[in-house]
């Protein structure tokens, strides 16, 4: 991503709110939880550092905030 097309992407956002950032392996279903977000300051270019934690399943997670009741039923 360049830098251009970062700005222009956050000005569609007020300013004042938080920046979410979702991490996220969609081969392994996994989503990793971010710990802290750190912008370098001594770099060339602009440079967002994330700390992650452990990966959780995504269908795991999924599975128990929800009531199996709500799936598609087929009646073979």
């Amino acid at each position: 991503m360049k830098k251009s097309e970062l700005l222009e992407y956050l000005k569609k956002f007020n300013r004042d709110r938080e920046v979410v950032v979702l991490v996220v392996n969609g081969e392994a279903r996994n989503r990793y939880p971010v710990l802290e977000i750190m912008c370098a300051t001594d770099m060339g270019d602009p440079v967002i550092v994330i700390d992650v934690g452990s990966p959780v399943n995504l269908d795991t997670e999924n599975l128990e905030h929800t009531d199996l009741t709500d799936q598609l039923q087929l009646d073979l």
